[in-house]
C-alpha cells in the first residue's frame, strides 16, 4: 500500500519507458534519471498512449509496483514527453488528480506560511 509517510517525494516520469518491465527494469530507467526509490521517491510513469500508469516506490520489505489501466480513454493531463530522462516533482494532491484521470496544471504554487520570527 501506498505509504505517505515512506514516500518523500513524488515524481512524474517525462521520458518514454517500455511498459513491459517490472520492478528491477523500472528501477533502472529511475536511477539513469537519478532517482532512488529506496530513499523515499515515488516514480509515476506513463504509457504513450496515455491510458496506463505505473508507480514505483519502495518500503523497508521491497519494491512495488502499482499498475492503473484507466476504463475510459486517456488522461485528460498532458504530460511533456521529453528526449532524456528527466522528472517533474509533483504533490500528493497533483497525485490524486493524476490517479483520477483528471485534468491538473499548476502554473505557480502559493508559499507556505510561515511565521515572521522563522523567517
Amino acid at each position: 500500500m501506498l505509504n505517505p509517510i515512506l514516500i518523500k517525494r513524488v515524481l512524474l516520469a517525462q521520458w518514454r519507458v517500455d511498459f513491459r518491465k517490472g520492478q528491477l527494469g523500472l528501477l533502472g530507467e529511475c536511477r539513469l534519471a537519478g532517482l532512488e526509490p529506496w530513499s523515499g521517491d515515488c516514480v509515476i510513469f506513463v504509457s504513450r498512449c496515455r491510458t496506463r500508469i505505473k508507480m514505483l516506490f519502495a518500503d523497508p520489505t521491497g519494491l512495488w509496483v502499482a499498475y492503473k489501466q484507466f476504463a475510459k480513454g486517456a488522461l485528460a493531463t498532458e504530460i511533456q514527453i521529453l528526449e532524456r530522462p528527466h522528472a517533474k516533482v509533483l504533490s500528493f494532491s497533483d497525485l490524486a488528480m493524476l490517479l483520477e484521470g483528471n485534468r491538473f496544471t499548476v502554473t505557480r504554487r502559493k508559499e507556505a506560511w510561515k511565521p515572521k520570527h522563522l523567517t
